[in-house]
């Protein structure tokens, strides 16, 4: 499977809700590392680590998110590696207030599936969570992976 293939893939099964599609994209000796300004650093190492992860981040954005979407806009990809430029617009079920997050993740591709995934989020001024630089990795992680409030 192509790269840019795999990042699809892995979009659709994010905007679904799918958390087993989505671990199921990771080689077993994966890690998925969260950097960005503002934002703890987080490191998951293997498919046991990055599948709770993603099911922890399903979980949350069903409770707090309602409607939205999580898209590439640009994908940069050659067999091995992967750059992702995204957005995800969702709405705060409490407040309806929409929050869009932009993030790049950079990804590093064996065997058609993930080996590593770095996902950068900065974290800045105009967006609507003020109090984002204090949220754990997991909270701004359901922030962007919204669209299981849909399903």
């Amino acid at each position: 499977m192509s790269a840019e293939i795999l990042v699809r893939k892995f979009f659709d099964a994010y905007n679904s809700g799918d958390a087993e599609a989505m671990e199921s994209m990771f080689a077993p000796d994966a890690v998925v590392e969260y950097v960005g300004t503002g934002v703890k650093a987080a490191v998951f190492r293997g498919r046991s680590e990055i599948d709770k992860l993603f099911k922890k981040m399903v979980s949350g954005a069903k409770k707090r998110l309602e409607r939205g979407h999580s898209c590439p806009s640009s994908i940069f990809a050659r067999d091995d590696m992967a750059a992702i430029e995204w957005s995800t617009t969702v709405a705060d079920k409490d407040s309806g207030v929409p929050v869009i997050t932009r993030g790049v993740n950079v990804c590093e591709i064996e065997d058609g599936k993930f080996r590593k995934m770095t996902v950068y989020l900065p974290v800045t001024a105009d967006q609507p969570f003020s109090a984002a630089s204090k949220l754990a990795i997991q909270d701004l992680g359901e922030l962007s992976l919204i669209a299981w409030a849909i399903v």
